[in-house]
């Protein structure tokens, strides 16, 4: 069963647990109130198992392909750089699922408030983190993961990162224009309604610093939000002059 709790920014290894003394749980109804979403299957049961249940639940959701990556510090090239890419906040215009088949980490999570929440995942745990969210991820102190990575479409380059460390399963992977960028295609009006909501939970500071790093890392998207913006006040003075 999944675990979370607020973060304990300390400073120390982004491995450790980082839990305030006493802890501040979180449950999973507290998760579900900002969108991540939690489900368990027994991956110890065994493949045929696990992969009938996650065909059973891609089809549910609409997933038509799906990966296997084998994170372990002797084995995982780059191991130390690359969890620190990991562990960079960032967020998707698309949901994200991982299924942990084998080994530990910890999904950090920005909630309405703007505070990180942990989650510590673990063999059988399937988490969805809705589009829009920032989050990040870390392996835990043992070093290890193996997660299975779901996907409705293959984000742009993942074809080319498949190495021996990856396990592909069918339906096979199919690769996406070199010139189509995840970034800059069309955005889900309801991711941008999610972010925007978020983002006006902020204090002014905050919004203008959140709303920058956003046009570095998703024009796109930032475009997207201010024409809703755009939309929205609109409508207001429509509804304004309507009732005067």
């Amino acid at each position: 069963m999944v675990s979370a709790w607020l973060f304990n920014d300390d400073k120390s290894d982004q491995r450790n647990p980082h839990q305030f003394s006493p802890n501040q749980p979180i449950s999973l109804a507290e998760l579900a109130e900002f969108g991540v979403l939690y489900f368990f299957i027994d991956a110890a049961r065994g493949e045929a198992y696990y992969q009938s249940e996650i065909d059973k639940f891609a089809k549910a959701r609409n997933y038509k392909n799906r990966d296997i990556i084998n994170i372990h510090k002797d084995t995982f090239p780059n191991y130390d750089e690359k969890i620190k890419i990991f562990f960079e906040e960032h967020l998707h215009e698309d949901e994200e699922i991982r299924f942990v088949l084998d080994g530990s980490g910890y999904f950090d999570v920005r909630d309405k408030k703007d505070r990180w929440i942990r989650i510590a995942v673990k063999q059988g745990d399937l988490l969805i983190l809705p589009a829009g969210i920032y989050h990040r991820f870390t392996l835990d102190t043992n070093n290890y993961i193996k997660p299975m990575r779901l996907f409705k479409e293959v984000p742009n380059g993942l074809q080319s990162t498949v190495t021996s460390q990856t396990q592909t399963r069918t339906p096979t992977v199919r690769s996406t224009s070199n010139n189509s960028s995840l970034s800059e295609r069309s955005i889900p009006i309801q991711t941008t309604h999610a972010l925007l909501r978020r983002l006006l939970r902020l204090n002014s500071t905050r919004f203008m610093l959140r709303l920058w790093k956003l046009r570095l890392e998703r024009p796109t998207l930032v475009r997207s939000i201010c024409t809703s913006s755009l939309l929205v006040i609109f409508l207001l003075l429509r509804r304004s002059m309507d009732s005067t």
